[in-house]
C-alpha cells in the first residue's frame, strides 16, 4: 500500500495556530501523531513554522512571568533571579539555617545568631514571624 505525501501547503496550514503541540497538528491533517511529527520534519519551511510556534508559546509565557513580577509575585521574583540573576550572585541553592549556613553569609554576619538566621529564612520564605525589636535581635545575637 502507498504512502499518501502530505503536502507542505497542508501542513504549513495544520502547523498555523499548533502552539508547538504536535498532536494539534496531527489531528488538523487527521493523521497519526507519528505521521504529523514526520510530515513536519520532512520540510525545512514547515519545520521552521513549528519551531515558531513553539517560540510564540515560550514568549506568552515570559510575558506572564513579567506581569507576575510586575504585581509583585514573591515566590516567581524568587524563581526568575534564580534562574535569570545569577550573574548577580542569585541562585537556586537557597540558604540552610538549621544544619549548615551558607559560608558568604556566614563571613558577611559573623556575629548573628541561628535564631536571627531562621527569622531572615522565614521573611525570604514569606512566612509569618513573630514581632521583635531591633534591641531583642542585638541582645540575643550578642548572647550568643
Amino acid at each position: 500500500m502507498a504512502k499518501s505525501k502530505i503536502s507542505k501547503k497542508r501542513i504549513l496550514t495544520a502547523v498555523d495556530g499548533c502552539n508547538g503541540i504536535i498532536s494539534v497538528v496531527a489531528r488538523k491533517l487527521q493523521v497519526d501523531w507519528h505521521v504529523a511529527r514526520n510530515a513536519i520534519e520532512r520540510y525545512p519551511e514547515a519545520k521552521l513554522a513549528y519551531e515558531s510556534e513553539k517560540e510564540k508559546v515560550l514568549d506568552l509565557g515570559e510575558s506572564k512571568i513579567i506581569t507576575a513580577i510586575n504585581n509583585s509575585d514573591i515566590p516567581t521574583i524568587k524563581w526568575y533571579m534564580s534562574k535569570k540573576g545569577k550573574e548577580r550572585g542569585y541562585g537556586d541553592d537557597p540558604i540552610t539555617i538549621n544544619n549548615t549556613v551558607n559560608s558568604t553569609v556566614k563571613s558577611a554576619l559573623p556575629n548573628i545568631s541561628t535564631e536571627a538566621l531562621e527569622k531572615i529564612d522565614a521573611i525570604i520564605d514569606g512566612e509569618a514571624i513573630e514581632k521583635e525589636t531591633a534591641d531583642d535581635v542585638q541582645k540575643k545575637t550578642n548572647s550568643d
